[in-house]
């Protein structure tokens, strides 16, 4: 059977509408009810309602309660907001683990001299000691003079001026 033909045999209806009007198992006329099209004699129209229609199908097995349904999408809803929580937590630190990854590729492939001479470089706050420029020179030139060994030295007596 296709469902064509299982829709066209069944309907489900807001509430019984032919007489008795109410469900063949339980009796209430206040649920929705399955319509089999299914007219008795000397009884009327045959409805089951939502309720015992489910019991039935938990007898065999294949179905389970409306309540039942209810929390397990209840659970499922609440499943899925967490894992979408979790996914974006999940994705938060992988982009931070990322950007330190690209800091490290970033050193690794440096230009170290250059790294190290911008290190160097004083910052504008800090004074510089420069070394003097103008330094004296000796006044003197070096003396030689022959040791006994026949070895000469030089010597130099300096003066700065």
């Amino acid at each position: 059977m296709n469902g064509e033909e299982l829709q066209s045999r069944f309907s489900i209806l807001e509430r019984p509408l032919l007489s008795p009007g109410v469900c063949a198992v339980c009796g209430t006329a206040e649920r929705q009810v399955v319509d089999f099209g299914l007219d008795l004699e000397f009884y009327g129209r045959v409805y089951f309602c939502r309720d015992c229609t489910t019991q039935i199908g938990t007898v065999f097995g294949d179905l389970i309660s409306y309540d039942k349904y209810l929390m397990l999408r209840d659970e499922k809803n609440r499943l899925e907001r967490t894992a979408e929580h979790a996914m974006q937590e999940f994705n938060k630190e992988l982009q931070n683990g990322l950007s330190g990854l690209g800091r490290v590729r970033e050193l690794l492939h440096a230009d170290w001299a250059a790294i190290i001479s911008r290190e160097s470089e004083p910052e504008d706050n800090q004074s510089v000691i420069e070394e003097p420029t103008d330094v004296a020179e000796p006044d003197s030139e070096p003396v030689s003079v022959e040791g006994t060994d026949g070895v000469s030295s030089v010597t130099s007596s300096l003066t700065f001026g």
